[in-house]
């Protein structure tokens, strides 16, 4: 790999919009999952871990490609890296702190009105009253680094700050080139843990490792579709493109669940080279595009906002209370968790309390 160029190459319009697609899709795939791991007896349930994984992994390849966008030229200067990751730990620690203040009080009284009034005795509220009910010092110091009763699924921002530590540290002493190479045994270490360990299961720190590896192939793939622009490069991206969708093709038919997730695991690194080849031939179906670009463009507030409360309650009104089975359930209730997120975010906006999870 060379040198960074001494000064920023312009980024055009159409990596603006690479960089929504590869949002977009990150955010429907993590909504998705959300909306599927609750519906065991739906045909799709199986489809829940391809969700849940091609989605962190690209929203955390998505990361690094911005770095390399945004930065390139600055991440050579210590000084840069000292400061640009205070910001960056404030950016992501403070939604943290401040979405679970926004979402307590809320969730509280929807969770009691279900319980004790509506006898709405779902297992999700029982654990949340229960977590009230132990708290005590140690759980609320537990609470700071990211056993978040109210807004569990909010750890993310803390790995991603683990990542940035990580990433940064390189960076002061080394330098982009070495960084890449780092990965090139990352990948197989990740990959043995990815197949004997539960992701969920795992401390935030642990989650952290397996994803560092997608972060700086997003950091590569940027200083070689942005810099470099080798022919070499776009014919590897091709092939890579051309073999995503055969591997998962092929992953859905084998029975044994470790081959399964080594083959998911893969999928997640060919994933963004297959979704640049085709972003061109989604562009053309203008109401999908419209709907990534949206989704890419607020994938930061849907992630936030569409947990605890919104993705839930379309959930228990549509399956346990009306009676709503059908097996696109969890694909409409997807496209309307993404759309009220973003109008609940809007709301927070328009009270002026947004200060809470922005700067």
């Amino acid at each position: 790999m060379n040198a960074l160029p001494n000064s920023p190459v312009p980024v055009n319009q159409n990596k603006l919009e690479l960089l929504l697609f590869f949002d977009g899709i990150a955010i429907v795939l993590i909504v998705l999952f959300h909306a599927l791991i609750g519906e065991p007896g739906n045909i799709f349930y199986f489809f829940k871990d391809y969700s849940v994984y091609l989605g962190l992994t690209l929203f955390t390849f998505s990361a690094g490609y911005k770095l390399i966008l945004n930065h390139a030229d600055d991440i050579r200067k210590k000084t840069f890296l000292g400061s640009y990751f205070i910001r960056r730990c404030i950016r992501l620690y403070k939604p943290y702190l401040g979405y679970t203040l926004l979402m307590f009080f809320p969730l509280l009284i929807i969770d009691y009105c279900a319980w004790y009034i509506l006898n709405l005795h779902f297992s999700g509220i029982a654990t949340f009253f229960s977590a009230l009910e132990n708290m005590n010092l140690m759980h609320l110091l537990a609470f700071f680094v990211g056993d978040n009763p109210v807004t569990g699924h909010l750890w993310y921002l803390l790995a991603l700050i683990i990542i940035t530590a990580a990433v940064f540290t390189v960076l002061y002493f080394l330098d982009l080139r070495l960084l890449c190479y780092l990965a090139i045994p990352l990948f197989p270490v990740c990959l043995y843990l990815f197949t004997t360990a539960h992701f969920f299961e795992m401390e935030i720190a642990f989650r952290a490792f397996l994803l560092l590896p997608f972060f700086i192939l997003g950091a590569w793939f940027a200083f070689h579709q942005q810099y470099r622009k080798s022919p070499w490069f776009a014919s590897f991206s091709r092939y890579f493109a051309i073999i995503f969708p055969v591997l998962m093709a092929a992953s859905i038919l084998v029975q044994d669940e470790v081959l399964n997730m080594v083959m998911i695991f893969f999928g997640c690194i060919l994933f963004p080279f297959f979704l640049s080849s085709v972003a061109g031939l989604v562009k053309r179906v203008r109401p999908v595009h419209a709907f990534l670009q949206f989704s890419g463009l607020y994938s930061f507030q849907i992630y936030l906002f569409h947990l605890p409360l919104i993705l839930l309650i379309l959930l228990r009104a549509s399956g346990d209370i009306m009676k709503i089975n059908y097996f696109f359930m969890p694909f409409l209730i997807t496209v309307a968790a993404i759309y009220l997120s973003v109008l609940a975010y809007l709301m927070v906006k328009r009270v002026h309390l947004a200060f809470l999870i922005e700067d």
